[in-house]
């Protein structure tokens, strides 16, 4: 048992108790469940928290310290970790005339999980407590032995819990009768009270083993006849006729009634018995079969006196010359003394090379015998670690010394074939085939150094074949190797045979000649040429390979895998079972024919590689030939089957990632168990009969082929009885191994459907190179944002694909230059944005400005991306962004082309109304109501034409960063009002329900711009409204947050006709619709999806969409608002339209265009305005100048105008020098209606700018309220 600290502890604790009266020192020295009893305490202290609270007290009101004179501890160490402590000592108060105090106490302590041993039982009386000796300790020894027995029960508690027995007593008298037993040796054993008394017979004597009994006697008196407790180990009787070993621990007592008895604490330790009787078994075999082997074994240590043996074996005595009694009685032996002086340094060298344990080193020399002889050795020494953990020499050697004479002898023979030996030697040098010498009649075998060198080999070899064989020739090509040698020794003079290395990494073909022979015919002496034929079979395997291999898959051909399949089945396990599969591409051949051979090809490799992925490598993949495949799955029975087949089903499915593909790739699948039938025709007939009901009835589904004996499999059988024949296609391409920048480059070229090509050959660099995910990311500087646009993963949840990611300005920055001079970058821009671990990036740039990057992935920590890698990377970045980038300009190009084919469709529609309707109204001047509907439509063609191009302007201003937001109070019920009332008579009159709530708790004023979130909802409800028929559109604000700041997901919702999901990613590109018949049936450009999407992206949010074909559409996007700090008051409520008077107000019209001015003089002159018009900016400047101060309250001025333009007549009015110069209202009327003419026109000093046409109820406004300031300044 271990060595404890408990006495340590006792005393540590006392000292803080008595001596230091320190609390926390006293309290670190208790276990948290303490129990303290006497000690001079009223009761009993259960816990630190009691102790803690018992020691203040009594600190408080005796807080001066003893001094103490410890006279005994003594210690006993019950179990690992618990142990007893018994403490004396003599205990001096401070105070004076106080007598000394004894102090007896006793504690059970325990060792804690961190090692700390901690008292967890404390019985005694305390000093302090007013007690004298006698009172502490009273003469009556019954009275004491029962106080000390009422104090001890918790600490024999503790024991009993601490150790696997318990506490038992007996008398010290014949038989040691039963004194004490606990509750728990008794649970241990098995017994109550009564029947364990009735068991022993009342004497504890009776509980051990008969054969115990005497020793356990013995040595119980013997240690009390010291005065010393006992330690003892028997057999102790259970109460199921078992025994056990156990471990005694006793002291001697006296009991209530002053006799003497025994106090044991027992121990079972049947286990480590056991484990020691084993190990002394163990360790007498070991030492038989060390002393039996027939090889000499000696254990020793070297130092300056010499050599000290510590052990060695019988045949190691023997071949040192001695007998054992001998050998261990010698004392002075000597190393050097020990080896033939030939061989002597050499050997101390080796011996001296041999520092830590594990260094280890052959040897072959003479040891001198005991009489003198040398006797030649071979063997190895070591260093090791004995038993003991010492450091010692080990040799393990034999006795060689006949077979060096036989040796010796025959040099002068191998003298005489030298000539001979060199001459072959010297036709052999140059090439890998090397001979060797080999010795019949002894099983010796030579090697030349030579031969050594190139086959790595020993030089001698000292039992032919067999040693050679076991070290050098592959367990496998053994027997052929042993037949070799037994066909020389049965007379043959030529023999030879290929055998393969023993690690299998090279093959070698060996030829035996016999060239010379006794008299009686038997061979002497044999040369033998050994021959490198490694790469000769690499060849032929190589051969057979490429012959058993499709050359486009890589999967076993049709006749190498039928014939494995077949093999399986002749000789599987009979409780083994297996699935043969048998995969139809669907429709293929049109697959091939639209797209490509060359990308057929790739899809075919695709699924090759997810067969092989899928299925275990004992499991046999074969392509039978064109588009269908066979699995033959070992070890899956049916219910297996219908798990991995619609699972293979499935995942062919999503070879192609990308959504937008026009092409469907799946594959059927019929499926037949073994536990069907067993037979390979049999079970083919039937996976195919279920592969044809499977392409009838569910194309690119899985099934498993019913048992016969059901009346389903008895149906299917029936109906396919004929082969199904296998499809065939183009000939397979040469790209399957070909470098990936080379396929890329001529798959991509020639690929009809560039989105389904990229998304395959990004699979095709991620399996090929190992990558765990392939990327092409497109970055946006206008927006700040990233996105996947193409992406390959080896696992689906690493997958991002059409994820938009946005950035800050910095961070963009530092992304577009972080590459090295290659244009790579090993890292990416922060940490954190991939969970995956090691990245290489290679910028794309687009004329200069940075648009993205191509990225392989890899995760794993601390990966080391090769040259290789950075080479294939910057070849692809090269490639394929440029592939992607041309499609799309080509896309832009049809979809503008295709635009302006619309624009000048829905151009004309208006202005063909409009012309229309004009000629109509000439002619019906005199019928006032024809008259008057003639104009209404003009001014609805009008308004519909100017709604058209504003929003051309919008998506112009968009596409090239222009547009900005204007940021101001946003009132957000007053606009879904405006919203309802806007669509609801249109809603009405196609019978549709229009359905528009607010859900927020309270309508708090927002900051936002205003203008452009009533834009994005128009378009969308627009939308939602024109392609419902029937049902209703439903418009919904959602208050997600409402602090710090206002979260609101807007939706729109409508039961229309649904769009395509082949369409749904490129609903929001610009210039496209669902459909190209869209515009021509309902109506629309196609801008106004995109704008609403790009004004949503620039709000800080996402346009989403969820659609489905015939059910309708709900789009929906979540922006944040700031709050406005204050209540903004209405504007009051101009009455403009009651009481505007312009009479007497004179206006300065500046206009080239003449039809222009008119219309502007007569609007302007029909609402009370004198009109004076100017041709042209310099016209303008010099009227401006030539009149009165005042003559004019305002001018109109255009931009474009000949001679002089009207922002700089605008100027020099400013710089004039009249008194008028910089109060004169000076209003843009320009065809201009980008926001940054707007700002060259306030930049020029005008007060305001109107694009045209002109709405002459906002150039009113515009004019009073300039003319009403100006009155107010003046």
């Amino acid at each position: 048992m271990q060595n404890s600290n408990a006495a340590q502890i006792t005393r540590t604790f006392f000292d803080a108790y008595l001596v230091r009266r320190d609390v926390d020192d006293t309290l670190a020295c208790l276990t948290e469940s303490v129990q303290w009893g006497a000690m001079g305490k009223s009761e009993l202290i259960d816990g630190r928290v009691q102790a803690e609270q018992a020691l203040c007290a009594e600190f408080a009101s005796a807080p001066e310290s003893c001094r103490v004179e410890y006279e005994h501890i003594e210690e006993t160490l019950i179990t690992d970790g618990c142990a007893a402590v018994r403490l004396t000592a003599s205990v001096y108060p401070p105070s004076k005339g106080a007598g000394t105090i004894r102090l007896t106490a006793y504690t059970v302590c325990i060792e804690d999980g961190d090692g700390k041993w901690r008292i967890v039982s404390i019985n005694g009386l305390a000093p302090g407590s007013g007690k004298d000796e006698k009172d502490m300790f009273p003469t009556n020894p019954l009275g004491q032995r029962e106080m000390e027995h009422n104090m001890g029960v918790k600490s024999l508690d503790i024991l009993g819990q601490n150790i696997p027995g318990g506490m038992m007593g007996g008398y010290l008298e014949p038989g040691f009768p039963l004194y004490y037993v606990n509750n728990y040796m008794l649970d241990y054993l098995g017994y109550t009270y009564d029947e364990f008394v009735d068991a022993i017979d009342g004497l504890v004597i009776n509980c051990m083993h008969p054969a115990d009994r005497a020793q356990v006697d013995a040595q119980v008196d013997e240690a009390f006849q010291e005065g010393k407790p006992y330690e003892i180990q028997y057999r102790m009787l259970k109460k199921d006729g078992s025994y056990i070993w156990v471990n005694d621990v006793g002291k001697k007592d006296l009991s209530e009634d002053g006799r003497e008895i025994c106090i044991s604490v027992i121990r079972d330790i049947s286990a480590e018995v056991e484990a020691r009787e084993r190990l002394e078994k163990q360790a007498a075999r070991y030492d038989r079969l060390f002393q039996s082997v027939l090889t000499g074994i000696v254990q020793y240590r070297v130092n300056d006196r010499g050599v000290t043996f510590k052990n060695a074996n019988l045949e190691a005595i023997r071949i040192f010359g001695y007998t054992p009694e001998e050998f261990w009685a010698k004392q002075d032996w000597d190393l050097p003394s020990l080896i033939a002086e030939e061989d002597r340094t050499r050997i101390l060298a080796e011996i001296g090379r041999l520092q830590n344990p594990g260094d280890m080193n052959p040897f072959e020399y003479r040891l001198i015998q005991k009489d003198g002889t040398p006797c030649w050795i071979i063997g190895r020494a070591e260093i090791i670690l004995d038993t003991d953990g010492e450091q010692v020499f080990q040799s393990v050697f034999m006795d060689i010394n006949e077979w060096k004479l036989v040796e010796q002898r025959s040099e002068l023979l191998a003298e005489q074939v030298e000539v001979s030996n060199q001459i072959l030697h010297l036709a052999l040098e140059h090439t890998t085939t090397c001979e060797f010498y080999y010795y019949p009649q002894t099983g010796i075998c030579t090697m030349p150094e030579r031969t050594c060198a190139i086959y790595h080999c020993r030089n001698r070899y000292t039992d032919m074949p067999g040693s050679f064989a076991l070290e050098a020739v592959d367990e496998k090509s053994r027997p052929a190797f042993y037949e070799m040698y037994e066909r020389i020794h049965r007379g043959e003079r030529t023999a030879s045979c290929e055998f393969r290395g023993w690690n299998g990494a090279f093959w070698c073909r060996e030829t035996l000649s016999v060239v010379r022979s006794s008299e009686s015919g038997a061979p002497q002496l044999v040369i033998g040429i050994v021959e490198d034929i490694t790469r000769q079979k690499e060849m032929e395997q190589e051969l057979d390979e490429a012959r058993s291999r499709d050359r486009l898959t890589g999967l076993f051909n049709k006749e190498a895998g039928v014939q494995l399949v077949q093999q399986y089945l002749n000789n599987r396990p009979a409780d083994e079972h297996g699935i043969l599969m048998l995969l139809d591409m669907d429709d293929f051949e049109s697959i091939n024919q639209k797209e490509g051979n060359t990308f057929a090809d790739v899809i075919l490799q695709e699924v090759a590689d997810l067969l092989l992925t899928e299925t275990g490598t004992d499991d046999i993949q074969i392509r039978l030939g064109g588009d269908e495949f066979m699995l033959l799955l070992k070890g899956c029975d049916k219910a297996g089957a219908a798990v991995i087949g619609p699972r293979i089903a499935g995942l062919v499915q999503n070879i192609l990632a990308n959504t937008e593909r026009n092409i469907r790739v799946s594959v059927s699948i019929g499926m037949c168990s073994t536990q069907v039938t067993g037979e390979y025709n049999a079970l083919y007939r039937c996976a195919e009969s279920t592969l044809r009901y499977v392409k009838e009835h569910g194309k690119g589904q899985a099934a498993c082929y019913l048992d016969t004996s059901h009346e389903a499999g008895m149906l299917l059988t029936q109906l396919y009885t004929d082969e199904y024949n296998v499809n065939d296609i183009e000939p397979d391409s040469a790209y399957a191994g070909e470098d990936l920048a080379s396929f890329a480059l001529d798959f991509l070229g020639k690929a009809k459907n560039l989105d389904d090509a990229v998304s395959l050959l990004l699979a095709r660099i991620g399996k090929t190179c190992s990558f765990d995910r392939v990327s092409i990311i497109e970055a946006n500087r206008a927006y700040l944002t990233y996105r996947f646009s193409y992406q390959w993963a080896r696992r689906r949840s690493d997958l991002q694909l059409g994820e938009d990611f946005y950035v800050s300005d910095e961070d963009f920055d530092i992304c577009s230059n972080m590459y090295d001079e290659d244009g790579l970058a090993d890292h990416n821009v922060r940490e954190g944005i991939s969970q995956i671990a090691s990245c290489l990036h290679a910028g794309i740039w687009d004329y200069g400005e940075y648009a993205g990057s191509m990225s392989f992935e890899v995760d794993r920590e601390g990966f080391t991306w090769t040259k290789a890698h950075r080479e294939l990377l910057k070849s692809l970045v090269k490639i394929v962004p440029s592939f992607i980038m041309k499609s799309k300009a080509d896309a832009v190009s049809r979809a503008k082309t295709d635009f302006l084919s619309r624009m000048s469709h829905e151009i004309r529609t208006p202005m063909n109304a409009i012309s229309g309707m004009t000629t109509i109204a000439k002619s019906v001047v005199n019928e006032p109501d024809k008259l008057l509907d003639c104009l209404e439509k003009i001014e609805s063609s009008n308004v519909y034409l100017l709604n058209l191009v504003n929003d051309i302007l919008d998506m112009s201003r968009i596409e090239s960063g222009k547009l900005e937001l204007s940021l101001g109070t946003l009132n957000l019920a007053k606009m879904l009002g405006s919203l309802e009332s806007l669509f609801h008579a249109q809603a009405l009159e196609k019978g549709i329900t229009l359905c528009v709530k607010d859900n927020r708790v309270e309508n708090r004023l927002l900051r936002g711009d205003s203008l452009r979130l009533n834009q994005i909802l128009v378009n969308i409800i627009g939308n939602a409204v024109k392609f419902t028929d029937q049902g209703s559109v439903s418009v919904r604000v959602e208050e997600l947050e409402t602090e710090p700041k206002n979260v609101l997901r807007f939706s729109v919702r409508d039961s229309g006709i649904g769009i395509d999901p082949a369409v749904l990613s490129r609903i929001f590109n610009p210039f496209e619709q669902a459909e190209a018949s869209t515009a021509s049936r309902r109506g629309g450009t196609g801008l106004g999806l995109s704008i609403a999407y790009r004004l949503v992206q620039m709000m800080g949010g996402v346009l989403e969409v969820q659609s489905e074909m015939g059910k309708g559409s709900e789009f929906f996007f979540t922006l944040t608002f700031d709050y406005v700090s204050e209540v903004v008051p209405k504007p009051a409520i101009k009455e403009a339209a009651l009481g505007r008077d312009f009479h007497g107000r004179r206006i300065l019209l500046a206009e080239d265009n003449e039809l222009n001015r008119e219309i502007a003089q007569t609007l302007l002159e029909m609402n009370g305005f004198t009109v004076e018009c100017a041709a042209d900016g310099q016209q303008a400047l010099h009227q401006f100048r030539d009149g009165a101060p005042g003559r004019f309250d305002a001018i109109l001025m255009d931009i474009r105008m000949p001679v002089m333009d009207g922002l700089e007549a605008t100027r020099r009015i400013r710089t004039s020098g009249r008194p008028d110069a910089r109060t004169i209202p000076v209003i843009a009327l320009s065809a201009n209606a980008f926001d940054e003419d707007s700002k060259k026109s306030l930049e020029s000093g005008m007060n305001g700018h109107l694009s045209k046409p002109i709405e002459i109820e906002k150039l009113l406004e515009v004019l009073q309220e300039c003319i009403e300031d100006r009155t107010k300044d003046i």
